[in-house]
């Protein structure tokens, strides 16, 4: 399905954004992928998702980490300062 609503799109990137502290390495590689899926490139989400998932970057599966990667390359975002401890994690849990 590539049906894109784009208000309620950004409903959910403000809601996930309101609720960082909440969210689940699951949720965080789901909305992430979700929004490269339907090739909609929102960088205050990707950057604020990035940024709270530093610290628990433990709790990622493989499938996660994977999923989280693929999406922040395959829209293309610019790498920001936020976004880059994730990253820079990304082959030490591997």
């Amino acid at each position: 399905l590539m049906y894109r609503d784009i208000p309620l799109l950004a409903a959910i990137a403000t809601a996930s954004m309101a609720k960082l502290e909440e969210l689940e390495a699951l949720h965080v590689s789901n909305i992430v992928w979700a929004f490269a899926h339907l090739a909609l490139e929102n960088q205050p989400l990707i950057d604020a998702l990035s940024g709270a998932s530093v610290h628990r970057i433990k709790e990622f599966s493989h499938q996660h980490l994977a999923n989280t990667v693929w999406a922040i390359a395959s829209v293309n975002y610019s790498l920001t300062e936020k976004m880059a401890p994730f990253l820079e994690e990304v082959p030490l849990k591997l």
